[in-house]
């Protein structure tokens, strides 16, 4: 005979099994999510706001993912793990600049690499340029004093970018052109 398949949990069982703790029982179950990953660890140091700078240990792991050892063998889709980090990090804290420095620090280690390293693939700059086009958006989104340095290093991504493939470079400069039509 065979086994019947369980309902799975969702959020709204979580919650209300949850709302019978107390707070020891809650300090304790985060103690346990604590332990159990460096994810769990750097969401909650980034959401609670503790420890070194929490958007320090994001910027590790995008670096990881994006420039990779060459004498190693990658498993599983780098890229993927690298947006993933930009994403957790912006639920875990309230900050749309530290969300911003995150996808421009993502394209710079990107581009490092392919500079370091020569050409990639397709693949590779179309996941460049969808996040750069989303961190200009987002330093759009950004009261006007805070946008000069990132504009600065948008720009800088433009330039450096001289003589890569796959049309990157141009793509590149179309998009920050649309952005900041006012700059060179």
């Amino acid at each position: 005979m065979p086994r019947k398949k369980s309902p799975r949990s969702n959020w709204t069982e979580v919650k209300k099994a949850a709302s019978k703790f107390n707070q020891p029982e809650l300090i304790e179950l985060l103690r346990d999510l604590y332990r159990l990953s460096e994810k769990n660890r750097n969401f909650i140091h980034a959401r609670l706001s503790i420890g070194e700078d929490p958007i320090d240990s994001y910027q590790r792991i995008i670096w990881n993912c994006l420039y990779v050892d060459l004498f190693e063998e990658e498993e599983g889709d780098q890229i993927s793990e690298a947006e993933d980090a930009i994403s957790e990090y912006a639920m875990a804290a309230d900050d749309p600049r530290g969300v911003a420095e995150l996808m421009i620090h993502f394209v710079e280690s990107g581009q490092k690499f392919t500079l370091d390293w020569g050409d990639v693939d397709e693949h590779f700059y179309d996941s460049l340029l969808e996040v750069y086009e989303k961190a200009l958006a987002q330093v759009l989104s950004l009261p006007e004093e805070e946008k000069n340095e990132l504009r600065e290093r948008l720009h800088d991504l433009v330039t450096s970018s001289s003589g890569l493939g796959w049309g990157y470079h141009d793509d590149l400069g179309s998009l920050f052109s649309r952005a900041f039509p006012d700059k060179d």
